[in-house]
């Protein structure tokens, strides 16, 4: 089970992601990484280790809602709430893009609440499935998309495509059309 957050700023062309293993693990992964998208550059940060990796690939974050373009809007549904122990009415989309997305809204205030899509290993048939809480549309802290200071160090690893990524495989969200 991994728990982190999602900051994205679309108006600068950046996202950061981060992501803690608070049970099991994950294979192949850290058990704590972030991962941030400037502009071009991608950069994965393993906290555990201390390490940095960086590409260019000529590409930046996904537009917001990329993945419901020709999405098919079903019928509501009810799903269950494990934060706070109940059961929410939801609206939901569903499309087929490199594989099956569905996207969850609470019908109460239409803030997102779930996402499933193909994981890393989406190829072996995984699923991952994000519950979103404490979603926010507010400015975050700008701050918050300063890399650590070992990965402006000649320690970085400069790779040429996301092939190199030993250790890591390349998920849906890793390809855009922002650029």
């Amino acid at each position: 089970v991994q728990e982190g957050g999602i900051y994205y700023d679309f108006a600068n062309n950046r996202i950061r992601e981060d992501q803690a293993c608070i049970k099991g693990s994950v294979p192949g992964y850290s058990s704590n990484i972030s991962e941030w998208f400037i502009g071009t550059d991608w950069y994965i940060v393993d906290w555990v280790n201390k390490t940095c990796q960086h590409a260019d690939f000529g590409f930046g974050p996904v537009i917001p809602g990329w993945f419901l373009v020709n999405a098919t809007t079903m019928d509501p549904l009810f799903l269950y709430n494990r934060f706070n122990d109940t059961y929410e009415k939801m609206h939901w989309l569903r499309s087929s893009f490199f594989g099956v997305f569905e996207y969850y809204v609470r019908a109460t205030d239409n803030l997102p609440f779930r996402l499933r899509m193909p994981g890393a290993t989406s190829l072996a048939g995984m699923t991952l499935m994000t519950d979103l809480v404490n979603w926010t549309t507010t400015k975050v802290d700008m701050s918050a998309f300063n890399l650590p200071s070992y990965c402006n160090s000649s320690d970085v690893r400069h790779t040429a495509s996301l092939a190199d990524f030993r250790g890591t495989t390349a998920r849906l969200t890793d390809f855009g059309v922002h650029s």
